[in-house]
């Protein structure tokens, strides 16, 4: 192993192996494209647009959320100035009836305080 013709030796193996991998991965590269078969590389591409989808998803639901938020809080609002002014209403038919019972209560003492 110490000798130079050993390191040559094993250098030049390494160099075919590393050679006869290229040629096996080309050669399995052609044969999956042949077969109509993803590669590795394809499915990291399919892999990589579903997650940039799954996100364009969800930050389109999150304006849908946004945007029916929006929605829910005008619909709250119109909602709102309906019964402030039902209220006003009710208010004011409260005070009618107060008038009519204090009135009629002070003809009744009148009346009975004339007898």
């Amino acid at each position: 192993m110490r000798e130079e013709q050993f390191s040559e030796w094993m250098g030049t193996t390494l160099e075919m192996n590393l050679l006869y991998k290229k040629m096996m991965d080309e050669t399995m590269s052609r044969y999956l494209e042949q077969a109509n078969v993803p590669s590795v590389d394809d499915l990291s591409k399919v892999s990589k647009l579903i997650i940039n989808v799954d996100e364009k998803v969800d930050h389109l639901d999150d304006q849908l959320q946004d945007m029916n938020l929006t929605a829910v809080k005008s619909d709250i609002k119109r909602e709102i100035t309906k019964l402030k002014t039902e209220m006003k209403g009710l208010d004011e038919k409260i005070d009618t009836i107060l008038k009519h019972v204090q009135s009629g209560a002070s003809e009744a003492a009148a009346t009975s305080g004339k007898s």
